[in-house]
């Protein structure tokens, strides 16, 4: 395993390695299914968005002749960019992984993150439970918001991010993986409950 050393005053770098490091840790080793909808979404925007801005740059006729290819292309871009920013922030969250718990009866669970800027204090939440549109979301794409589900059982830790890191960056991980595993704990008792 190779180490990953990081500038510990870099709070993003420090999301990103713990965030990372939980994902792979729960669909490599806890064999929790990975839903992919919400991310190939993304993607295909992305890539649609790319096309639109070849097209337009690439577009064989001479600026005046290719005024409606431009317009065209440069308003679905707008539109993509946006359905991009909406997905990020009214579908994705905080949430870094949609999935399913492992088993024979596997249940929809969402893991989500938290480190605000300037904090030390990680949050990592396991909710159970069926996806559903929120409030903001709903009113957004002109929807009646409903009621929302029940909420299945969930599991919190929190502990601050030198718990996971020593003091030249180096990111230990094994630390983490036994908080999860008492996580993944914490959360099968609930679900039991």
């Amino acid at each position: 395993m190779t180490e990953i050393k990081i500038n510990i005053c870099d709070g993003a770098a420090i999301k990103r390695v713990l965030d990372d490091a939980v994902v792979s840790y729960l669909v490599n080793q806890q064999q929790f299914a990975e839903q992919l909808t919400v991310s190939n979404s993304k993607l295909a925007l992305s890539v649609a968005s790319c096309l639109l801005a070849a097209i337009a740059q690439f577009y064989p006729a001479p600026f005046p002749d290719n005024y409606y290819v431009l317009l065209v292309c440069c308003s679905l871009y707008f539109v993509c960019s946006g359905l991009l920013q909406l997905i990020a922030m009214f579908v994705e969250q905080d949430v870094i992984l949609f999935g399913w718990t492992p088993g024979t009866r596997p249940q929809p669970v969402q893991v989500r993150s938290r480190l605000p800027r300037y904090e030390s204090q990680y949050t990592l939440t396991l909710t159970a439970g069926a996806w559903s549109l929120s409030a903001a979301t709903a009113t957004v794409l002109g929807r009646q918001p409903t009621a929302a589900p029940a909420a299945g059982p969930t599991a919190s830790l929190c502990r601050s991010v030198g718990a996971f890191f020593d003091a030249s960056g180096v990111f230990v991980e094994h630390r983490l993986h036994a908080e999860l595993d008492r996580l993944i704990t914490q959360f099968s008792t609930a679900k039991l409950d």
